[in-house]
């Protein structure tokens, strides 16, 4: 903190002595005038003093404000490398920094002169004043006190001897011994002379002070106009460097043409886009797995879902992926990359048999769990003990034709009945990096980044959207905030390593041999006599109208 804080006013005392008149029109006492004249040229110089400090301080604080002020110039540039190193931008904030570190620098000894020079002055100044007034004080002060008590003195014994003579005139009764008048007369006048010896004393020395003071008063003014002075002439020197410093500044500012870091940055090989280069198209995107199998849907289309507690249906948008999820989305446009409300991951459910085509409600059951979404909600569902149970789930469709469409894909991916299908590798013959880098623009030669997807594995039957649905949508009771992206891989995947990371010009496409074969399908639970589950459907209250069997469900039943 600045002392300028410290000194917002100069604390002047009051006079100890002779600041008022006597109230019955008596003078003051000349002891007094001079000790008071003296205080208040020490005041003068005090006032003066903190001034001056005052300005020390100020450039001080200034040189401090002017040195933080270079940390504000960031050189070498962190992007040096496009701009000139001599001759432009990065040598002018060098010179600028240089200069502004100079400058503080003058600030802080314009400040220490003041304080050495001026300041320094003063200060011998008011020791000056304070000796001088401490010399009034013992001789004078001390003196002028012995005479008003000799006053007093006398004043006393002339009283007493009046009231002696007034007494011996008037009555003729005894008087007191000690006031005889004629003792007391002879008390009287040696007081007198006493007092008078006193008088001469004080008399001489105040005339040696009243001659002095003139002098004295003539070199106090005269000292304190030299460090004022001082301090013109130091002002007048550092003005003229402060100017010849910001001068500098503003002159190494104006050096630099206006165009020439543009012109040396144009200049390199590399810095600026073809204008006549071609633009981007939406159409023209490429990219690694474009066409892949598990990227497509295998089947879209609206459906009811039954909801646990209200028992209402809410029709909502469907979506069965190769990776084994039933999605349900709110909207059917695939620009919306809102996470799914609902997933079942369908390789750990069960999917129960579909309604008949006589029924009046077409609908099937899914027994399992919502996909958790992320290892933290997996971790909290295991440690609060909700969510093992498995829940059977309830999908009503328009139609029975629409019912049994869903139910034969879904059929291919529950955990009971699922079968494996062959998949496509994939092989990439660009990097990531580089199909990033290209998207939208045009394709060489019709190169393709990805192998031709298998017609096979997809499911090309959609049902056809509509609007509205049996009830409006309600929010489930269980753990919604705790939602993440989904973690849960895909089931069968089988991922592959790009080939030829420099880029090769042509796709190679593999299939597994053979036909995908079924895999053993495990007994339900509960079942003692290790029914399998073709046995099982066949047990099912009611006509399922299950798919055609594969040739591995045919071999299975008739060898059973």
């Amino acid at each position: 903190m600045s002392r300028l804080l410290q000194n917002k006013h100069v604390g002047i005392k009051k006079p100890t002595h002779g600041h008022q008149l006597p109230k019955e029109g008596g003078s003051l006492r000349l002891d007094h005038t001079l000790i008071d004249r003296c205080q208040q040229w020490k005041h003068v110089d005090k006032s003066l003093l903190h001034y001056f400090e005052g300005l020390a301080a100020i450039q001080h604080t200034t040189a401090k404000a002017t040195l933080a002020l270079q940390e504000t110039i960031q050189v070498p540039f962190h992007e040096g490398h496009q701009f000139l190193g001599e001759g432009g931008w990065q040598e002018i904030l060098y010179s600028v920094r240089d200069q502004t570190k100079v400058l503080a620098e003058a600030h802080s000894n314009f400040g220490e002169t003041i304080e050495k020079t001026v300041v320094k002055e003063l200060q011998g100044v008011r020791a000056e004043i304070k000796a001088h007034i401490a010399a009034l004080e013992k001789e004078a002060s001390l003196l002028a006190d012995d005479v008003e008590q000799e006053r007093a003195n006398s004043t006393q014994l002339l009283t007493q001897l009046q009231t002696g003579i007034e007494t011996y005139e008037s009555s003729d009764s005894p008087m007191l011994p000690q006031h005889d008048p004629y003792l007391t007369h002879s008390l009287v006048q040696t007081q007198l002379k006493k007092q008078i010896h006193k008088e001469n004393d004080l008399q001489a020395a105040l005339i040696r002070f009243q001659q002095q003071q003139p002098a004295f008063e003539e070199g106090i003014a005269k000292s304190i106009q030299s460090a004022c002075k001082l301090f013109d002439e130091a002002k007048a020197t550092k003005d003229d460097e402060f100017a010849k410093l910001t001068n500098a500044i503003g002159e190494s500012l104006q050096k630099v043409s206006p165009t020439a870091e543009y012109e040396f940055w144009s200049a390199k090989e590399g810095a600026l886009l073809d204008v006549n280069a071609p633009t981007r198209s939406v159409d023209a995107i490429v990219f690694p797995g474009l066409d892949h199998a598990a990227s497509q849907s295998i089947k879209e289309g609206h459906l009811e879902r039954k909801k646990r507690f209200t028992k209402s249906y809410a029709e909502s948008y469907y979506i069965l992926t190769p990776s084994g999820y039933l999605h349900e989305r709110k909207t059917s446009s695939r620009s919306d990359a809102s996470a799914p409300g609902f997933s079942l991951f369908l390789p750990e459910c069960v999917l129960g048999p579909p309604s008949g085509e006589s029924d009046k409600s077409h609908k099937f059951h899914v027994e399992g769990n919502k996909a958790v979404k992320s290892s933290f909600e997996s971790k909290v569902k295991n440690s609060l003990r909700f969510g093992g149970k498995e829940i059977a789930y309830t999908f009503r469709a328009r139609t029975h034709a629409e019912m049994m469409g869903w139910w034969k894909e879904m059929d291919q991916l529950t955990r009971e009945t699922k079968t494996q299908v062959p998949k496509a590798k994939l092989a990439l013959v660009t990097p990531v990096d580089v199909a990033v880098a290209q998207v939208g623009l045009p394709v060489e030669g019709g190169q393709d980044l990805t192998t031709p997807v298998p017609t096979a594995a997809l499911h090309p039957e959609e049902d056809e959207e509509e609007s509205g649905g049996s009830s409006a949508e309600e929010e489930d009771d269980e753990a919604r905030a705790i939602r993440t992206a989904p973690t849960t891989p895909a089931v069968g995947s089988d991922v592959t390593s790009p080939l030829d990371h420099a880029g090769a010009e042509h796709a190679i496409t593999e299939s597994e041999s053979g036909q995908g074969k079924a895999e053993t399908l495990p007994t339900y639970a509960g079942n003692t006599n290790n029914v399998a589950v073709a046995e099982k459907d066949g047990v099912k209250s009611g006509p399922p109208a299950l798919a055609e069997p594969t040739e591995n469900h045919a071999s299975t039943s008739s060898s059973s």
